[in-house]
């Protein structure tokens, strides 16, 4: 049978896409053209710039890298000019939940799903996002999106039905429910992650995690400040070794001390979330250390709940929030920045709590915890836990960046290896996260130098993935159609 051209080139991508978590496959190496990039400042990913850089691109991976003039690139190659322009590499979130609300009509509807995950992978590629996460509330049409290639969209990992604790179960909720107070009840018997009673579930939980293919397993430890039952060490420890017998990396959510020391001695391999409930110890620095295990930073959203109006415009005036926002995200952080937030009860917190003031301490421990995770020299990795109906998809890991270095104290020089090599390399994706030869070309080209000011990080130009170019139009064409008017200050 003779295999044309264009049947080499989709065999080379269908290669590609099954095989990209460990790395861009050798048969990428069949196609592609040679393109020598020159005199852009270059952000490498892993704490190091160059200045008047050049590199090429080859068969979508980065094959040599230095300073322009140094680098003479082969007959016949593609020559473009970026001088005045900063390249960084792609971003990665270690913690997203993409699609549509679980336990929503959206939900059961296949379709649908998948509409709203190529939609939102899309828009994350736009950001410069070169992958994405779900941790823990896909079915089906995730993992058949997963296996798909979409040239414009950021990849998807995916953790299949994460574990908990049976829910509805802790008894003061369910008094409360049945008394007609609020409570997590309605929320708990709706959820839609596995329950696990006991190890013998739990390993079961496990092995068809595994024959799914899962690229991990996430699950929760948190009794959500009284309101739930609370995953006991047997359960999760069985989860976390039956995992890795399988080579499935095993990501908490936690939210006590107490409960994240346990997982990591338990052989966690990453942490869904800073400690909030209260301030760390030198016992638990020395466990993240000892057992190599990641923090995600995971605050954009607990900041989000401390705004003011003087806060507000970090969002709304922002270009890239602006053109990727809906009128309803806006609407929403506007709600909070003028009223102030509502307890938020799916972490457990009580209907009458002062949110206001509970959450920026929430915050607080947030921050000092991370920074002195990251001053101890334990591996920090951008998570954002966005969600497709709290903010724009991708402006989220941009957020964050901003918040490391304005709240935790980081340079740009330091913050941005948290969300390109730390993210790239806790999810095993050893192809990305810095601008090396021999890693594939994902990169951002930006119009301003984040060195410089870490928002800068959103001036973006263009977006190539895999060495492709984003069609930055085309989806700005389809999903952002919506004229977004910022709020006006006195109007509230």
């Amino acid at each position: 049978m003779k295999i044309t051209s264009t049947i080499r080139l989709y065999l080379a991508l269908v290669t590609l896409i099954t095989g990209y978590l460990g790395g861009p496959s050798d048969s990428l190496a069949q196609v592609g053209d040679v393109t020598l990039y020159e005199g852009a400042t270059l952000i490498v990913g892993d704490g190091s710039s160059i200045e008047n850089s050049s590199f090429i691109v080859q068969n979508g991976r980065f094959s040599r890298v230095g300073s322009s003039g140094d680098i003479e690139a082969p007959d016949g190659a593609v020559h473009i000019d970026l001088t005045g322009k900063t390249v960084m590499p792609t971003i990665v979130d270690t913690h997203t939940h993409i699609g549509v609300g679980a336990g929503t009509d959206e939900w059961l509807d296949g379709q649908a799903q998948r509409t709203d995950l190529i939609s939102e992978l899309h828009q994350y590629a736009y950001a410069g996002v070169a992958v994405v996460t779900s941790m823990g509330w896909v079915s089906e049409p995730a993992f058949q999106v997963r296996a798909e290639y979409h040239p414009n969209a950021a990849r998807l990992l995916v953790s299949g039905r994460g574990a908990s604790v049976p829910l509805a179960h802790e008894p003061e909720t369910i008094r409360r429910h049945e008394a007609g107070l609020p409570s997590r009840f309605e929320e708990d018997s709706n959820d839609v992650t596995s329950w696990i009673h006991n190890e013998r579930q739990a390993k079961l939980y496990v092995r068809e995690r595994a024959s799914q293919r899962v690229d991990h397993i996430k699950l929760w430890v948190d009794d959500r400040l009284g309101a739930e039952l609370l995953m006991s060490p047997e359960i999760y420890g069985t989860i976390i070794d039956e995992a890795h017998k399988h080579d499935i990396p095993v990501y908490a959510h936690i939210w006590h001390m107490r409960d994240a020391k346990g997982v990591v001695r338990a052989g966690a391999d990453m942490l869904a979330h800073p400690v909030r409930g209260e301030y760390i110890d030198d016992e638990f620095v020395r466990l993240m250390k000892d057992n190599n295990t990641v923090q995600q930073t995971n605050m954009w959203i607990p900041w989000s709940y401390t705004i003011t109006l003087e806060d507000g415009p970090t969002f709304w005036e922002d270009p890239l929030y602006v053109e990727m926002a809906t009128s309803r995200d806006v609407d929403r952080f506007y709600e909070i920045a003028v009223n102030g937030p509502q307890p938020r009860t799916h972490e457990g917190q009580a209907p009458d709590v002062d949110a206001l003031a509970l959450n920026s301490l929430i915050y607080d421990r947030i921050v000092r915890n991370t920074a002195r995770l990251y001053d101890e020299g334990v591996r920090i990795a951008l998570g954002t836990e966005g969600w497709s109906f709290s903010t724009s998809g991708g402006f989220n890991g941009h957020k964050t960046l901003e918040l490391l270095v304005n709240d935790v104290g980081l340079t740009p020089t330091q913050a941005i290896p948290i969300a390109t090599r730390n993210s790239a390399e806790a999810l095993g994706l050893n192809h990305l996260g810095t601008v090396e030869p021999g890693k594939t070309a994902s990169f951002i080209v930006l119009n301003a130098n984040p060195l410089d000011e870490i928002t800068n990080t959103r001036r973006i130009d263009d977006v190539y993935l895999y060495g492709h170019r984003v069609d930055r139009e085309m989806i700005r064409r389809t999903y952002f159609t919506e004229s977004v008017n910022p709020p006006e200050p006195g109007n509230e």
